[in-house]
């Protein structure tokens, strides 16, 4: 994955980047590159509740999250 990314956007640099996930693996892959990360919580992922996780940032869905980030943006 930061493979494609960077030949995508080479000019993006990880440690200024936020990374969006979903999964246990999406936020290990992020802290491994020094990256911000936003958790989006699904209600019934039993993956998540059988491990003991510390999220920067948590959101129940992708709709709550871009809602609050407009609300900062435009406030």
């Amino acid at each position: 994955m930061e493979l494609q990314a960077k030949q995508d956007f080479p000019e993006t640099e990880s440690l200024n980047s936020v990374m969006i996930g979903d999964s246990i693996s999406d936020m290990e892959f992020s802290r491994k590159l020094g990256m911000r990360w936003i958790f989006i919580h699904q209600k019934n992922d039993i993956e998540i509740k059988n491990q003991e996780t510390n999220f920067e940032l948590k959101y129940d869905s992708l709709f709550t999250f871009a809602k609050t980030f407009e609300n900062e943006i435009l406030d």
